[in-house]
């Protein structure tokens, strides 16, 4: 119930909202307080009053519509803080500043947990100071404040913590202003340590210095020097060094001491008590082979510790030359401790002896093969699709081998082209992924008898196989594979093999060898039939052989039991072989001849077409889908314009050139019937193949006739001339499970009068929504530059179109400006936001703004542009200004370098300045239809300090983002303070040959990568590469080269490999013959890589009458017969209806069209009129079968047998017409009549004296019974031959009497012919009438037969009151015998 206390306070808080609403309703027509002309949204009356709720309920907790927003992520930002005075002793000191807050906000204080302010007041009234996330804050309340407090301490602290959103701040100490403006570190910490210069050595002054040092093997190799300092005494400065190893260029000191690196080498460091780690980081440029230890002097210790880190992906070297040290003797760092560490005397020389560079011979590939194999019905060839996975590690292309004619392939399900790299080469298809997922579609066209494992031109780690049977065939056995198939050999077990020859055994010796042989036979080929007698024969032999074990007439009652339950046990095991095997016998006979029918309720041309169309959106879900849309567009607008790098997004590299002819193949059946797993265990190479030993249809056929005939034969064998009657008698339990749930959910309802709680969101957020102008509401169309050599002023034109906090010039580690004016007016508002740009809270309209701010002693000084101007004006003395293009333009930033010593005094502060800039140049070269270069140049050093850096570009290179800096042949690099990277996107002109040569400026550090499309192969020489996958697993091969190293690529177009454009997947032709003509619709799945248009031809005489393409209809051709498709790239459906005077007879033959092309996947549907008697069928193998024929026959067959029986008086021809009219009626009704005439002519040689009383009654009622039950069957029989349909037992491929459906794998151009016999209904009809008259007549005789025989000699029994018992003859145990002679 975590939920309960939520939801009562949002009821409060809504039962309360009208009250509160007479309090802050805003009349119709007044706009609410701070908001923007022309931004705000359109409130409903209804709404007005709930609009204070919706903005004081939020996470704010405020209403900030007032605020400015940050033009760089629309955040609103409602406190303003002026100028901080700070007025610092050695005992204490005071703070003042005015904050400007358009919304209660929480304003940070300057002090932290050492220093924490005193006497807070606020307009001159004491304010409770608390501390949030580490820092002593205030809470005001909208309005101009004035916020003061002291400082108390008895020694002044190290450093005094700044509130990180302060941009300008005024120091006094000990009575004297601090001119220049103090500079704050990283972490905005003002230091107020003793100043510089004090290195006097004072009484109890000592420090203790440890040296170690991590040596990086990257390109660049780096070193990270780390000094452990302890430090007892006072604060002082001392001077450590040389820090650097010869040849290091320094890149980044990170020092929790105010600590600089001198030109000397030497690092100056403001020390004071306690324990300090400084690092310094420092880059080697080109080919480090050795790094030596410089001399040093005191405090530098004697002994220094050198841990190495090796990256064998760039190169693997053997250190030597120092001596190795267990790290657990010695102090390095916890993170260093696994790593080779060696003990660096003065002079020590650690020398790196490279021994192989890059990756040159990658690891083997890892490839599996998947594949699925479709044996063509003819049995002429395989259609294949293989799936290859894994990760390919050595090259980027697949070759196929002789044997696999690749007709389409997709990788990461995008079509390639295949292509050949020569006319001697075998096709292929170049792939640009490491892992792998490609999907080919090929044909098999060798003997179906040899199959190969791969076929391709590489080695699989294994291959698993799956072999479509079509109806007919199977497998024998294979050879050549790794695993035990499901063939007909593989399918026998050792019990199988043990039941066979068991049988095989008892039946020799019961019957005799001959029939031994026989039984093997008939066993081995129907074993493994479904459905097959199996577990009956043994039960068979198993009474055979206790009959004759027993005595034919024994005289102990017990033999005589005995002798009459084993009797009655054989009876019961031939009837069930009878029962299994009639239904077997007709099932092989019929999956011989109709191998289809093995399972006729699946239509093998059922599967997907892969024709699938997408519904459109329902209205309510498009309104309001477009209502969020519109709520969170203007931020999604303002993340997208901020998103960096600022390159053009690149079009997709693995487009295929619209003018390659990309192959579609032959097509891919989609049937699925038997199959077989083959599995191949690696590594599997290209000769590696399999033996398929086939069972074609035919031998099928053959083989299901024999074992039909040779079952019968044995079965007959078996039961001899023995008969016997038995009933059977079969009980069936129903068990019924019934289960009742419900489930009632309430949903709490509101009150009519009240908004919902989506609808109060949707407000609050259409009312935060940040203006549409976002991200340029601010722009600085011209800025005004006048330097002099101690001093710089901007005069900048700013117009924003709302209340704005406007980015201005300067911020963290450039210019900082120390006077403000807006209109003539001096302000102190200025705001630095996390990245260190200076913001300016600016209303809507044209603002007039001037910053001053002194020029530092430093040769250079960068100036952060934040806000491109649109035009600049300048004027400079004693100055250099730079970053400027051929027009006038300014980047991210401006530098002023100075021409000439001004003489102005050093700074006092030790900060460290600007160290040698290192950036790393990233480029990728993107190989498609088109060629480009993505650059990005990131920064390794600190970005504390702008860089302006020209990088060469590539020959052939023309750079193509807007707003990027090119001088000559290179690009200026322009990194103001803060910013980390800068990117550009560039064409590059195609060539034979690219020669790549990597810079010799030590400040660069270039990465290249190749992203090279299918359309091209690449070689390559030179240097070998460090990595060949990128993200995502995509072949992208990396190089760090060393200054002035070279790399040649080549680049070459295959040729495609010729093969179809266009593809007929499905051909689904659906044919309505009638009396007046036939309506015949074609329905076609097209795949094509061109597009343009296929034509194909109607029957003479067809008249369109619809037409449609991916379920839009078109315009109806003017050109039949002959019919023009449009097509479009990709997959296409087609459906074009017509209609011909071709009417329904006796014969029909339909008129089917030319495709003009192969095809795969052809369905025809013939759909007859309900009234028509289909009498035979004609077409491919994959159709439907008219089964009555083969009914008819064994009827035949049955009917002269039964008509020789004498206990009927029905001669054939009657149980020819009888069986006839009954299986085209009702099939069961036929056993049915068969049985209740048999045990009529039974009863009439029955005499009822020789059997019980009882006996004779309960027979006389099963035959009246019996007789009522053949009546009913017989009468319905007549119903549903005079008012049904005629059951012809039409299946195969999903086919009833009206529908007749026909598959086949591969065709075309021209569609497989089909011919129907039928006749209308009536002829049925009036031949039933006439067999219903025929069957009345014959039944009254047959009626009259059975009243003799049921009621002769008599009809009832009455039942005596006793019977005296027979006298039975007594044998002696002497005169029995058993019979052991089996």
């Amino acid at each position: 119930m975590p939920n309960v206390p939520r939801r009562l306070l949002l009821l409060i808080l809504i039962l309360s909202a009208p009250v509160r609403a007479q309090i802050d309703t805003v009349p119709d027509g007044v706009e609410p307080r701070g908001s923007e002309t022309g931004s705000a949204p359109t409130v409903p009356g209804g709404l007005r009053p709930w609009i204070p709720w919706v903005l004081e309920g939020g996470p704010e907790g405020q209403d900030q519509r007032a605020c400015p927003i940050d033009p760089a992520d629309g955040a609103r930002l409602c406190a303003w803080p002026g100028r901080l005075e700070l007025v610092l002793s050695g005992k204490g000191g005071t703070f003042t500043q005015v904050w400007q807050v358009l919304a209660e906000s929480v304003v940070p204080l300057p002090g932290d947990a050492d220093a924490w302010p005193l006497g807070v007041e606020v307009d001159g009234a004491a304010l409770p100071t608390v501390q949030r996330d580490g820092r002593p804050t205030v809470t005001l309340a909208a309005g101009v404040h004035r916020v003061t407090g002291r400082f108390v301490w008895d020694r002044p602290p190290d450093a005094l913590l700044i509130p990180p959103m302060v941009g300008m701040v005024a120091l006094v100490r000990d009575g004297h202003a601090v001119v220049p403006a103090p500079r704050l570190d990283r972490t905005n910490r003002l230091w107020l340590g003793e100043p510089a210069g004090s290195d006097t050595e004072r009484s109890g002054d000592h420090l203790s210095l440890e040296v170690y040092r991590r040596i990086q093997d990257s390109l660049p190799l780096d070193v990270l020097t780390r000094l452990r300092l302890e430090v007892s005494g006072g604060a002082r400065e001392v001077r450590l060094g040389p820090v650097l190893l010869p040849g290091g260029i320094p890149l980044r000191i990170d020092s929790p001491l105010p600590a600089r690196l001198e030109e000397d080498g030497m690092l100056r460091v403001q020390v004071r008590p306690g324990r300090w780690a400084l690092d310094v980081v420092a880059h080697h440029d080109g080919d480090v082979s050795e790094l030596s230890r410089p001399e040093t002097g005191a405090p530098w210790p004697e002994r220094e510790i050198w841990a190495f880190a090796a990256e064998p992906a760039l190169r693997r070297v053997e250190p030597s030359g120092l001596a190795a040290v267990d790290p657990r003797q010695t102090g390095i760092p916890e993170e260093w401790a696994g790593l080779p560490v060696y003990r660096a005397e003065p002079g020590g020389v650690l020398r790196l002896t490279e021994q192989v560079r890059g990756d040159p011979d990658p690891g083997p590939d890892r490839l599996r093969l998947e594949r699925e194999l479709w044996l063509d019905f003819d049995g002429k060839g395989y259609s294949v699709q293989d799936r290859i996975r894994g990760q390919l590690s050595r090259g980027w292309r697949l070759d196929a081998g002789p044997a696999l004619a690749l007709g389409a392939v997709t990788l990461d399900g995008r079509p390639v082209l295949i292509t050949r790299l020569h006319d001697a080469a075998s096709p292929g298809v170049e792939v640009r992924r490491g892992s792998l997922d490609v999907v080919a579609d090929a044909r098999l066209e060798s003997a179906p008898g040899r199959v190969p494992a791969s076929g391709w031109a590489t080695e699989f780690e294994s291959v698993d196989a799956r072999l479509y049977l079509p109806p007919g065939w199977d497998l024998l056995t294979v050879q050549g594979v790794d695993n035990l198939p499901s063939t007909w050999v593989g399918r026998w077990s050792l019990l199988d093999l043990f039941l066979v020859l068991i049988t095989t055994l008892g039946i020799g010796r019961i019957w005799g060898w001959g029939w031994a042989l026989l039984a093997l036979l008939t066993l081995g080929l129907t074993w493994q039939a479904p459905g097959a007698p199996r577990l009956i024969w043994l039960n068979l032999l198993a009474a055979a052989a206790l009959l004759r074990l027993i005595p034919d007439a024994p005289v102990r009652t017990g033999l005589r039991r005995l002798r009459t339950l084993t009797t009655l046990y054989f009876r019961l095991a031939l009837l069930g072989l009878l029962v299994i095997g009639l239904p077997f016998l007709v099932t092989e006979v019929r999956d011989g001849l109709f191998p289809h029918l093995e399972r006729p309720w699946i239509a093998l041309g059922g599967g997907g077409s892969g024709m699938h169309t997408t519904a459109a959106p329902a209205p309510a879900l498009e309104l309001r889908s477009r209502m969020d849309m519109e709520a969170t567009s203007k931020r999604e607008r303002l993340s997208d314009a901020l998103s960096e790098p600022a390159a053009p997004m690149p079009e997709p590299i693995d487009l295929m050139d619209p003018d390659a002819r990309l192959q579609t193949g032959a097509g891919i059946p989609d049937w699925r019937w038997n199959s077989v797993d083959l599995r191949w265990s690696g590594p599997v190479g290209e000769q590696e193949s399999a033996r398929l030993w086939l069972l074609t249809p035919t031998l099928n056929l053959v083989l299901s006739l024999l074992g039909a005939v040779l079952l019968v034969l044995l079965g007959a064998r078996l039961a001899g001339l023995v008969g016997g009657r038995g009933t059977h008698g079969a009980g069936f339990a129903l068990l019924v499970a019934l289960g009742l749930g419900t489930a009632v959910g309430t949903e709490p309802v509101l009150a009519e009068d009240l908004p919902s709680p989506e609808l109060l969101q949707e407000l609050r957020t259409r009312l935060l929504a940040p203006p549409d102008c976002l991200p340029h509401c601010v722009d600085l169309p011209l800025m005004v530059l006048a330097a002099d050599p101690d001093r710089l002023v901007l005069d900048l034109t700013l117009d924003a179109a709302v209340a704005i906090a406007a980015p201005v010039p300067g911020g963290s580690g450039g210019w900082l400006p120390t006077e403000i004016r807006v209109g003539g007016v001096p302000s102190d508002g200025l705001r630095q936001d996390a990245a260190g740009r200076l913001l300016l809270m600016l209303p809507a309209g044209r603002h007039e703004v001037r910053l001053v701010g002194p020029l530092a002693s430093r040769d250079q000084v960068e100036i952060p542009l934040p806000l491109p101007p649109r035009l600049i004006r300048a004027t400079v003395e004693g100055w250099k200004l730079e970053g400027l293009d051929a027009d006038g333009r300014a980047g991210a930033q401006i530098r002023l370098v100075r021409l000439s010593d001004t003489g102005v005094p050093q700074e006092a502060s030790l900060a460290q300045g600007a160290l040698p800039p290192l950036l790393r140049v990233e480029r990728t070269l993107r190989m498609g239809i088109d060629w480009r270069v993505d650059t990005r140049v990131l920064r390794l050093s600190p970005n504390d300090f702008p860089v302006l850096i020209p990088v060469p570009l590539l020959p052939g290179e023309s750079v193509q983002t807007p707003g990027v800096q090119v001088e000559d042949v290179a690009v200026l690099a322009d990194l103001p303070a803060g910013r980390s990277e800068v990117a550009w996107s560039s064409r590059l002109e195609p060539t034979g040959e690219l020669r790549l040569v990597a810079p010799m400026d030590p400040r660069l550090s270039e990465d290249w990568r190749l992203d090279v499309g299918p359309l091209w192969h690449l070689e390559h020489s030179g240097i070998a590469p460090i990595h060949r996958l990128g993200p995502s697993e995509r072949w992208l091969p990396n190089w760090r080269p060393l200054p002035g190293e070279t790399l040649v690529l080549t680049i070459t177009r295959p040729p495609g490999v010729p093969g179809p454009t266009l593809t007929l997947d499905r051909v689904d032709t659906r044919v309505e013959p009638g009396q007046r003509g036939t309506l015949s619709t074609l329905t076609l799945a097209i795949r094509s890589s061109q597009g343009g248009s296929h034509i194909i031809r109607l029957p003479d005489g067809a008249e369109p009458i619809a037409f449609s393409l991916d379920g839009r209809s078109l315009p109806l051709p003017d050109t039949a017969p002959e019919v023009e498709l449009p097509l479009t790239p990709g997959a296409t459906r087609a459906e074009l209806t017509w209609r011909e005077p071709q009417p329904l007879g006796l014969g029909y033959r339909p008129s089917l069209p030319d495709l003009r092309s192969p095809a795969v996947n052809l369905n025809l549907t013939l759909s007859l009129p309900d009234d028509r008697w289909v009498l035979w069928t004609w077409g491919p193998r994959i159709g439907p079968a008219v089964l009555f024929w083969g009914i008819l026959l064994v009827l035949v067959g049955l009917a002269a047998g039964l008509g020789r029986s004498r206990l009927t008086p029905l001669r054939v021809h009657d149980w020819l017409l009888l069986g006839i009219g009954l299986i085209l009626a009702q099939v069961w009704v036929v056993l049915l009549v068969i049985g209740w005439l048999f045990a009529l002519g039974l009863r009439h040689r029955m005499d009822p004296l020789t059997r019980p009383a009882w006996r004779f009654n309960l027979i006389q009622t099963g035959l009246v019974l019996l007789t009522l039950f053949a009546l009913a069957g017989l009468l319905g029989a007549v119903q549903q031959g005079l008012l049904g349909t005629p059951e012809m037992q039409i299946m195969g491929n999903g086919s009833t009497a009206t529908t007749l459906n026909w598959y086949q794998d591969r065709g075309g151009p021209v569609l497989p012919e089909v011919w129907v016999l039928s006749v209308p209904m009536w002829v049925y009809r009036a031949l039933m009438l006439a067999w219903a008259l025929w069957l009345a007549m014959r039944l009254l005789d047959w009626l009259r037969w059975g009243w003799e025989g049921l009621s002769k000699p008599l009809l009832w029994r009455e039942l005596p009151a006793a019977e005296p018992k027979r006298s039975k003859e007594k044998r002696t145990p002497e005169t029995e015998e058993m019979r052991l002679d089996l």
